[in-house]
Protein backbone atom coordinates (compact mmCIF):
# COMPACT_ATOMS: atom_id res chain seq x y z
CA UNK A 1 0.00 0.00 0.00
CA UNK A 2 1.17 3.25 -1.16
CA UNK A 3 1.57 6.02 1.97
CA UNK A 4 -0.62 8.98 1.39
CA UNK A 5 0.98 12.35 0.19
CA UNK A 6 -0.14 15.79 2.07
CA UNK A 7 0.21 18.67 -0.17
CA UNK A 8 0.49 21.86 1.55
CA UNK A 9 -2.19 24.62 1.06
CA UNK A 10 -0.13 26.81 -0.06
CA UNK A 11 1.35 24.62 -2.85
CA UNK A 12 -1.69 23.70 -3.89
CA UNK A 13 -3.07 27.34 -4.30
CA UNK A 14 -0.12 28.04 -6.54
CA UNK A 15 -0.91 25.16 -8.55
CA UNK A 16 -4.22 26.23 -8.98
CA UNK A 17 -3.00 29.74 -10.05
CA UNK A 18 -0.74 28.40 -12.75
CA UNK A 19 -3.20 26.34 -14.11
CA UNK A 20 -5.60 29.19 -14.27
CA UNK A 21 -3.19 32.19 -15.82
CA UNK A 22 -1.59 29.10 -18.30
CA UNK A 23 -5.62 28.45 -19.56
CA UNK A 24 -6.23 32.24 -19.60
CA UNK A 25 -2.45 32.39 -21.87
CA UNK A 26 -4.13 29.75 -23.80
CA UNK A 27 -7.22 31.40 -24.60
CA UNK A 28 -5.61 34.80 -25.40
CA UNK A 29 -3.62 32.69 -27.73
CA UNK A 30 -6.76 30.97 -29.43
CA UNK A 31 -8.01 34.58 -30.23
CA UNK A 32 -4.97 35.84 -32.14
CA UNK A 33 -3.46 37.57 -29.31
CA UNK A 34 -4.36 40.69 -30.50
CA UNK A 35 -5.37 42.28 -26.89
CA UNK A 36 -8.96 43.19 -29.25
CA UNK A 37 -11.64 43.76 -26.78
CA UNK A 38 -14.88 41.87 -25.91
CA UNK A 39 -17.56 42.69 -28.52
CA UNK A 40 -19.61 43.80 -25.65
CA UNK A 41 -17.38 45.82 -23.32
CA UNK A 42 -19.61 49.18 -23.70
CA UNK A 43 -22.23 46.87 -21.31
CA UNK A 44 -20.08 46.88 -18.39
CA UNK A 45 -17.87 49.67 -19.05
CA UNK A 46 -20.94 52.10 -20.62
CA UNK A 47 -23.84 50.99 -18.68
CA UNK A 48 -25.68 54.02 -19.28
CA UNK A 49 -24.67 54.13 -22.71
CA UNK A 50 -25.54 50.93 -23.54
CA UNK A 51 -29.19 51.08 -21.30
CA UNK A 52 -29.60 54.30 -23.65
CA UNK A 53 -29.34 52.25 -26.76
CA UNK A 54 -31.62 49.04 -25.15
CA UNK A 55 -33.96 51.69 -24.72
CA UNK A 56 -33.93 53.65 -28.09
CA UNK A 57 -34.32 49.98 -29.89
CA UNK A 58 -36.72 49.07 -27.81
CA UNK A 59 -38.91 52.18 -28.29
CA UNK A 60 -37.60 51.71 -32.07
CA UNK A 61 -39.16 47.67 -32.13
CA UNK A 62 -42.33 48.96 -31.04
CA UNK A 63 -42.74 51.39 -33.57
CA UNK A 64 -42.57 49.07 -36.35
CA UNK A 65 -44.68 46.94 -34.73
CA UNK A 66 -45.78 43.70 -32.47
CA UNK A 67 -43.77 41.23 -34.32
CA UNK A 68 -40.49 43.12 -34.13
CA UNK A 69 -38.07 41.88 -31.40
CA UNK A 70 -35.60 44.80 -30.05
CA UNK A 71 -31.64 44.30 -31.27
CA UNK A 72 -28.73 44.22 -29.45
CA UNK A 73 -26.73 47.59 -29.10
CA UNK A 74 -23.51 47.54 -31.02
CA UNK A 75 -20.16 48.71 -28.95
CA UNK A 76 -18.44 51.67 -31.01
CA UNK A 77 -15.31 50.69 -31.59
CA UNK A 78 -12.83 51.68 -29.48
CA UNK A 79 -9.54 53.44 -30.55
CA UNK A 80 -6.08 53.24 -30.74
CA UNK A 81 -4.37 53.98 -27.21
CA UNK A 82 -2.54 57.04 -29.33
CA UNK A 83 -5.86 58.78 -29.39
CA UNK A 84 -6.56 58.45 -26.38
CA UNK A 85 -6.36 61.94 -24.17
CA UNK A 86 -3.35 62.05 -21.73
CA UNK A 87 -5.45 62.86 -18.91
CA UNK A 88 -9.08 60.93 -18.37
CA UNK A 89 -11.45 62.82 -16.70
CA UNK A 90 -15.31 60.98 -14.98
CA UNK A 91 -17.92 62.51 -14.08
CA UNK A 92 -19.44 61.65 -10.79
CA UNK A 93 -23.17 61.09 -10.04
CA UNK A 94 -23.07 63.60 -7.25
CA UNK A 95 -22.12 66.43 -9.78
CA UNK A 96 -17.99 66.60 -9.16
CA UNK A 97 -15.40 64.89 -11.74
CA UNK A 98 -12.52 62.65 -10.96
CA UNK A 99 -9.58 63.24 -12.61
Amino acid sequence: MMPSVRIPKRLATLALLAALLSAQGAQAAQDGGSGALHPDWCQLDDPAWYRGELERLASSAQGAGPSAAPGKPVCPTSRPAAELPDELVLPLACGHAMV
